[in-house]
Formats: C-alpha cells, structure tokens, sequence
C-alpha cells in the first residue's frame, strides 16, 4: 500500500507541474510583445491541455473559488491519492487481515492508477516530446520539467 499511495503521489506532482508548465508557457504566449505561435503549435498546445486537464482531475480535486458562498459543491469522487492514502490508513498498524471490500478497493485502486499513470506516462513522453519538438523547430523555446521524478513511472 506505500509503494501505491507513493506512486499515486509521483502521478500527482507531475500532473501539476506539466499543467502549470504548459499553461504557463499558453499564457506567455498571449502577452503584448511576445513573438507569434504558429497555428499548428497552438492547435497541438490546446489537445495537450485539454488531455492533461482530464488526467489533473484523477489527481487532484476540483478547488472552490476563495470566499466561494454558493450552492453547495457538487460532490466528485475521491481522487487516486486520496483513495490509495485512506486504504494505507485503514491497513496501516491494524492487525487483523484486510477485508474483503478493503481487498477489492486495493485491486480496483492498483488498476486505475496503473491505467492512469500509463496515460501520463504518454502525455509526458509522447505528446509533450512532439510538442516540444514542434516548438523547436520553429525556434520557440520548450516546455521544459523539472524534478528527478518527471516520467512518472521512475522511481526517484
């Protein structure tokens, strides 16, 4: 159980930080002065995002506004981190043998985070690598990670 919450929290720094870094480099773009995109570049730039987008949110929870005062918040499943953390926690220091249900969240939780993880693997490897390589070859500097732990399937 360690090694998945670890891994579900491997996935979830490097899903935050290739969306900060992509939205980060989109809205550098968009600023007075700044060179122009070619179409193609924000087209590939815009799929990529949106992919990371549906991945983000198997990680990481949706966020209310500060000072937030509205209805109350649609409810959205736990995300992997949370699910394989409150399993280490129900399993941590407990004697008796897993339940049952507590067995079958362990597999249900290992094969998401392992579909997922994939996923991210591909976004970070693929996708970005082809981003990158567009931008550079129209001299636009890359989206670059940072951190030993980027690919997401490497231990750090």
């Amino acid at each position: 159980m360690y090694e998945l919450a670890r891994t579900a929290d491997r996935g979830r720094r490097t899903i935050v930080e290739l969306k900060t870094a992509l939205t980060s480099a989109t809205e550098a773009w968009k600023k007075p002065g700044a060179p122009p995109i070619p179409e193609d570049i924000r087209k590939a730039a815009e799929e990529l995002a949106q992919q990371v987008e549906e991945v983000h949110g198997k990680f990481v929870p949706p966020q209310l506004p500060l000072g937030w005062a509205g209805p109350p918040p649609v409810y959205t499943p736990p995300t992997l981190p949370q699910r394989a953390n409150r399993l280490l926690g129900a399993l941590d220091s407990y004697t008796a043998a897993p339940t049952t249900q507590q067995l079958e969240e362990v597999q249900i939780v290992t094969g998401l985070l392992g579909e997922t993880m994939e996923r991210l693997k591909k976004l970070v490897d693929v996708d970005l690598a082809e981003l990158n390589r567009m931008m550079n070859a129209a001299g636009i500097p890359h989206i670059r990670l940072s951190g030993s732990d980027r690919t997401p399937g490497r231990r750090p």
